[in-house]
């Protein structure tokens, strides 16, 4: 593994009275969903950034609208993910090696009964082929399906409820949880997102 990209991006026309434009209440498009793209590649990395680089468009209201970063491993492992609350996008993440890559269409709240990812094994680009007149055969992409039979948000909310009410031990250790905080931390400071 050498690069991880993500994407978690929706387009909302519901700003009044959406805490998700409220600064004071800690809104803005990185702090609701990009918190999962630094998640995700942090998990996979299995180590911190040792650098973080960020930028960011803000809305009227003084939250980030679109905010994009990249993430240095000490592993060489780069990652970037690009988050926002009124673009379009993929929201899909890709796990990309020098063989090939695997691209898991919508990590973050798969359909029920869609979930997957693909893992597909890149050809080489034309300045490496041997005889650029012959055709290169593309190598076949590889469907995995993986039952989503509830929606993930539920089960983050029941893990939470159990944690609290019953006392079940959190998947999330607190140190994941600062560390993850750690750099949203840094990408706020750098995007000048302060509340």
């Amino acid at each position: 593994m050498k690069l991880i990209r993500t994407s978690f991006c929706y387009r909302t026309r519901k700003i009044d009275g959406n805490i998700r434009f409220d600064r004071a209440l800690g809104g803005g498009a990185l702090m609701d969903v990009g918190c999962y793209c630094i998640n995700f590649s942090r998990l996979l990395a299995r180590t911190e950034p040792k650098a973080v680089h960020a930028i960011a468009n803000f809305h009227s209201s003084g939250v980030d609208e679109v905010t994009s970063a990249v993430l240095e491993f000490d592993s060489g492992i780069h990652a970037s993910f690009t988050c926002g609350m009124s673009v379009q996008a993929d929201n899909a993440a890709h796990i990309c090696g020098t063989e090939g890559y695997i691209e898991v269409p919508w990590p973050w709240k798969p359909q029920p009964g869609k979930g997957g990812f693909t893992i597909a094994r890149s050809i080489p680009p034309r300045q490496e082929q041997p005889d650029p007149s012959k055709p290169v055969a593309v190598p076949p992409r590889e469907q995995i399906t993986v039952d989503v039979d509830q929606d993930l948000y539920a089960l983050e909310a029941d893990d939470f409820a159990a944690t609290i009410l019953d006392g079940a031990p959190a998947r999330i250790s607190p140190g994941d949880a600062i560390g993850n905080m750690r750099v949203l931390d840094e990408v706020r400071r750098q995007i000048g997102l302060r509340w």
